[in-house]
């Protein structure tokens, strides 16, 4: 099953939507009381409760290019408008992908957006 972390940048409304489009298990920082985490805490929660990050922040896949590759999933939503309309729009266009069934989501960056999906991964 897939396990979700939303930063505390994104609604808890996406994790429902994520939940209930998907049957993922998704939990949001700002749920769990954790929304004033810098962004290294973020990382280490993520990775102990092994889930996959999702954020808008961009600073994350520099984090993951610099510190991190392989040890973290992360999910950036590069998105003009980040309403939670878009932003559920723009994971559901990601996770229908058949193509994201090929992606080790816990170990790469995907980034994700209005036109194209961008991954890296790490062995």
């Amino acid at each position: 099953m897939t396990r979700i972390l939303l930063d505390a940048n994104l609604s808890p409304r996406t994790a429902h939507f994520l939940t209930e489009r998907f049957e993922f298990d998704v939990v949001a920082l700002s749920t769990l009381g954790l929304s004033h985490l810098d962004d290294f805490e973020v990382i280490a929660q993520a990775k102990v409760k092994r889930r996959i990050l999702v954020t808008f922040d961009v600073g994350f896949g520099r984090l993951f290019h610099r510190y991190e590759r392989g040890q973290v999933g992360i999910i950036v939503l590069r998105l003009a408008d980040q309403s939670v309309a878009s932003a559920n729009r723009a994971l559901e266009r990601l996770f229908i992908d058949p193509a994201v069934d090929a992606i080790a989501l816990e170990r790469s960056l995907v980034i994700v957006d209005e036109s194209r999906i961008r991954v890296t991964t790490e062995p």
